[in-house]
């Protein structure tokens, strides 16, 4: 069975897309920390902006050392978090860097599915 008939497989049984947690780690920039105050605010907006374009971040991190949140978010496909992201750093307060995260049962087909 090739990875792609594995793939549409799993589909099946998960009952359409593949969709896992998406962590979104978030560095303040100069222009965001020069507003820092009204941080706590922009998280929410935050999460309204994810919710309005169908995504869910489910937590918010706040972290110390090289960067200084984390959002883990689902989104029914890589495109809706890509334009989430996009629209959540274009304020320019913040720049993300964006980690697709599998389950184990995604990463164990996934190996399954070598040749």
């Amino acid at each position: 069975m090739s990875i792609d008939q594995k793939l549409e497989e799993f589909k099946e049984i998960r009952g359409g897309e593949i969709h896992g947690k998406i962590y979104n780690t978030v560095s303040v920039t100069q222009k965001g920390i020069e507003h820092i105050k009204e941080a706590p605010a922009r998280v929410e907006a935050a999460k309204q902006l994810f919710r309005d374009m169908n995504a869910k971040v489910e937590e918010f991190y706040a972290l110390m050392g090289r960067y200084d949140t984390v959002f883990i978010a689902e989104a029914p496909d890589d495109e809706t978090i890509i334009k989430a992201v996009a629209a959540l750093c274009s304020s320019g307060n913040v720049k993300a860097e964006t980690l697709r995260a599998f389950t184990e049962e995604e990463f164990r087909n996934l190996v399954e599915a070598l040749p």
